[in-house]
């Protein structure tokens, strides 16, 4: 229940020995790397060895995510969203990436075809909205243009209230008989000579109408409309299949893929560190605070795992503070969360976890003095304690949260509250047990608080 003991160390290890040597200290996470300043020394670069395959892990994994089937929230909270991974698990998945690898592959093709089949249901689309505007008129598509003549199918944005006649009219009306104007309601065609076409053009245009792009075809656009929504139709059955494949994929294979996705993550990690070493012509130096309390476990691993490296501590320059750490077991543990929440000591200062914890029991108390919301926080607590898988993080909350409603039980006896329920009307026992009336006699309650 203290403030961690830091020590500035160097240390000194073969290149060889690099990649096992970060990986004791990964597994302890008990060192801050510094850059190392020593001019006598080269810059040490080096490169995780699935460099290339960790983003296309994470991109297949980002895509199978998007067909997850997602657990209900009681499986979700029972069994949890994380998988637990012995070290030698971890060591099998990095030297045999293959099989991964495989699966990476097969996801990349998917998303290609997917890519492919996407991009034909998006031209069918296209070409039946276009269909369906030119479907009024009853000439052949191959048939609009001519030699001599170009006819172009008009309409209004929907924002003009001005009748479709009465705008062409008005956009044409300086060409004089250029053009021939043929009305299908909400669309018109208008067929100009060759000659004529870009100011027939540019006058539509000025005059806010908007020209639709003729689509693809020989019959007429009703005939055309009927083909292609043939084709669009076994297009998006195409397009189903694959997303089918893309689903039973994700079922089979993403938890595999977030997994590897992680361990490569900690190894990219594990070797982004090298940027802040240097290196001799056989050796590789790192500079650092290492926590003393696991130096030991951290050596003893080292020399089993027959790695060759060599610690020394370093003098600490002046005005210099070692990084602040705090460790506490048993009970204190979970307060630890108020700690970080309002601010770390000092590296000199005393850890005001053990302090802290006692005063925010009492005061949370003070605070509910209710029996009955105390035990509901022990409850619910306990609940996810014992029932639900859940991150580290969210259970030393739940045994704060265990202390914060025994504190409030405890209290609430005290001061008498049962939930709102009138002092008068619990059993004689429970007014035997309370010492404090907050409504009637204030001050005793006052000067408790004080």
């Amino acid at each position: 229940m203290a403030v961690v003991e830091m020590q500035k160390v160097r240390a000194v290890v073969h290149q060889s020995d690099v990649d096992a040597f970060l990986a004791v200290l990964q597994k302890y996470g008990a060192m801050e790397f510094v850059d190392v300043t020593d001019d006598t020394l080269s810059e040490l670069t080096g490169e995780a060895p699935h460099s290339q395959l960790l983003p296309r892990v994470q991109h297949a994994t980002q895509f199978l995510a998007t067909y997850e089937v997602k657990p209900g929230l009681w499986q979700s909270l029972r069994n949890g969203t994380t998988t637990e991974l012995t070290e030698a698990d971890i060591k099998k998945r990095l030297a045999d990436t293959d099989a991964v690898e495989m699966i990476v592959k097969d996801v990349e093709a998917i998303q290609v075809e997917l890519a492919e089949k996407n991009a034909v249901v998006q031209h069918l689309e296209a070409q039946r909205a276009l269909l369906k505007t030119w479907s009024p008129v009853t000439n052949k598509l191959s048939d609009i243009n001519t030699t001599q003549t170009v006819s172009l199918l008009v309409k209004q944005p929907a924002n003009h209230k001005e009748p479709l006649a009465t705008a062409l009219h008005t956009a044409l009306a300086d060409l004089g008989d250029a053009s021939a104007v043929e009305s299908y309601g909400a669309v018109a065609l208008v067929t100009v000579l060759v000659a004529q076409a870009d100011a027939v053009e540019a006058a539509l245009t000025d005059a806010g109408l908007l020209i639709v792009e003729r689509p693809e075809g020989f019959e007429t656009a009703s005939i055309e409309l009927t083909k292609v929504e043939e084709k669009l139709a076994a297009a998006k059955g195409e397009q189903g299949q694959v997303h089918d494949q893309a689903a039973h994929t994700s079922h089979t294979h993403l938890a595999q893929l977030r997994i590897a996705s992680e361990v490569l993550e900690w190894e990219q990690d594990r070797f982004s560190t090298l940027a802040s070493g240097a290196t001799t012509a056989s050796t590789a130096v790192f500079d650092g605070w290492l926590m003393a309390h696991k130096r030991t476990q951290i050596e003893q691993d080292v020399e089993n795992a027959g790695i060759t490296v060599a610690f020394a501590e370093l003098e600490l320059t002046e005005g210099e503070e070692p990084p602040v750490e705090i460790i506490n077991s048993g009970l204190m543990q979970p307060f630890e969360v108020v700690t970080r929440l309002y601010g770390m000591p000092g590296y000199k200062d005393l850890d005001p976890t053990l302090f802290l914890a006692g005063f925010f029991f009492l005061f949370f108390g003070l605070s509910l003095t209710d029996v009955g919301y105390g035990i509901t926080l022990m409850v619910v607590a306990t609940i996810v304690l014992t029932l639900f898988k859940v991150a580290p993080g969210v259970r030393t909350f739940m045994k704060l949260l265990l202390f914060m409603g025994l504190g409030s039980a405890l209290l609430g006896m005290l001061f008498g509250g049962y939930l709102g329920i009138p002092a008068e009307a619990l059993p004689q026992w429970l007014q035997a047990i309370q010492l404090f009336d907050p409504i009637g006699n204030p001050l005793p309650v006052f000067y408790l608080a004080l």
